[in-house]
């Protein structure tokens, strides 16, 4: 009786979709964050290499929209990192 293993679908499905969703809400929180100091990220690189900082901000963009957010403010954060 103790070696019995029983299979639930239905609540194995509501703990992947459970963990999918809050893994997708923090996840956008920090990637708005890290847009959100894109002038402390370009002073990081050296030489302040724009080719990598682009690609940072393409690939964080990604994830964003991956996650079903946009950044409004973006074009701010840009500025003042550049």
């Amino acid at each position: 009786m103790g070696d019995e293993t029983i299979a639930d679908g239905p609540c194995f499905l509501k703990a992947v979709i459970d963990a999918a969703y809050t893994n997708t809400r923090s996840s956008s929180a920090v990637i708005r964050a890290m847009l959100a100091s894109l002038d402390d990220c370009m002073k990081t690189l050296k030489d302040s290499n724009i080719e990598t900082f682009n690609q940072h901000v393409k690939d964080n963009l990604k994830k964003l929209v991956a996650a079903g957010e946009s950044s409004n403010d973006l074009l701010t954060n840009l500025s003042k990192a550049y």
